[in-house]
């Protein structure tokens, strides 16, 4: 029996945190055209990268967010299925979090060298490759114009991405060892999940955002 990735849409602790910025590999049969249509809006915003707003949304005691990341992935929860008001809500939710983890992770000297980057990539493109519906995932590659022009984007988020992941599994790991829980279970997850939600809203709380006029 191969392989199948799973795409959680919500819920789980690193995928739901990363799956805005890129690809949504966890993707279960079915979900082909959502992933289609998410590879054009990623599209376009690898395109225009260095032409897009780096205006400040919002700053934080460390963090900031720009108006291109709300913006990003205020898409994506409408492409997913929210009108526009509820989407942005959760999108400015979303970067709040993801912006205070990665402080967080750098804080806690969980920075990456582009090798690295280089490497998880290409683990990344294995487990793709190995996985009964890939086809999934290669939706979001076909919207681009080249496979290594959608690597090349993925490559950018996980300058970012891989830190957040690096210490939220070392939180993963703290958390074991205070619980008789085992790793890996549903029971652990949803009991490391719920912990998980309640730092993010702590980490939220400490950077103190404000809307930038």
């Amino acid at each position: 029996m191969g392989k199948k990735i799973k795409f959680i849409l919500s819920g789980f602790v690193i995928v739901s945190l990363l799956i805005i910025f890129a690809l949504p590999v966890f993707a279960e049969n079915g979900l082909g055209s959502f992933m289609s249509d998410w590879g054009k809006v990623l599209k376009e915003y690898a395109i225009n990268k260095d032409n897009t707003s780096s205006d400040l949304f919002a700053k934080g005691n460390t963090a900031t967010i720009t108006n291109e990341e709300v913006k990003q992935a205020t898409d994506f929860y409408i492409l997913s299925g929210m009108n526009n008001e509820e989407a942005k809500i959760q999108a400015i939710n979303y970067v709040k979090e993801r912006e205070a983890l990665y402080e967080m992770a750098i804080r806690n000297g969980y920075v990456v060298t582009d090798d690295e980057v280089l490497d998880y990539l290409n683990q990344l493109k294995e487990t793709i490759n190995t996985a009964d519906n890939k086809e999934d995932a290669y939706a979001v590659m076909k919207s681009f114009d080249s496979e290594q022009d959608y690597w090349d984007y993925e490559f950018t988020v996980y300058q970012k991405n891989l830190p957040i992941q690096k210490y939220v599994e070392s939180l993963q790991d703290q958390y074991e060892s205070k619980t008789t829980l085992k790793r890996g279970t549903t029971e652990f997850l949803n009991d490391f999940n719920s912990y998980f939600n309640n730092y993010k809203k702590s980490l939220v709380e400490a950077e103190n955002y404000q809307i930038v006029e």
